[in-house]
């Protein structure tokens, strides 16, 4: 990955929703500072909910980078790229020798404010991970011949609340 420029974003603090194993590469890679949070459970949405509300307070951006293909309704994509690196097949009987690449899209992006239900509409839902939404059941994304892609624990479901009223 490329680096970006010093003055973009100046000293801001980035939240990152990426795997642990991921942070220590981003980190050098956007010499920023960077704040992992979970998005997958309620705790780790509440608190980008409060950042984001606290930084709209100040009248500044919130910056998210997502270890994702998916923009959220209403942010503004400012960098797009792949971390790609090299596993072992898993295999039990012959133990693993062969070499699998594996690539995972990360995204950095700037957070005006949270989506609402309403801007859901008409949004696939299974690809990954969607602000403001509780999803279960769900792996981090993974490209797949380059499309975005999760798998389930075979019990996945995703959860859009709705306080609007539909037209009948």
């Amino acid at each position: 990955m490329r680096p970006l420029p010093r003055k973009f974003l100046g000293d801001e603090i980035i939240l990152a929703n990426a795997s642990p194993d991921l942070l220590t590469p981003l980190c050098v890679s956007f010499d920023k500072k960077v704040v992992p949070v979970d998005l997958t459970g309620e705790d780790g949405q509440a608190l980008l909910a409060a950042w984001v509300s606290s930084r709209i307070q100040m009248g500044k951006p919130a910056y998210l980078l997502q270890q994702s293909s998916l923009l959220p309704p209403g942010a503004r994509e400012l960098f797009r790229g792949a971390i790609g690196f090299s596993v072992l097949r898993p295999s039990v009987r012959p133990l693993p020798r062969r070499l699998e690449r594996k690539c995972i899209p990360v995204a950095l992006q700037r957070l005006d404010g949270l989506p609402q239900p309403a801007d859901y509409l008409d949004v696939p839902l299974e690809r990954g991970l969607i602000l403001g939404t509780k999803a279960t059941g769900f792996h981090r994304e993974e490209l797949f011949e380059g499309e975005p892609a999760r798998w389930t624990n075979g019990a996945a479901k995703v959860i859009v609340a709705c306080s609007c009223r539909l037209p009948a």
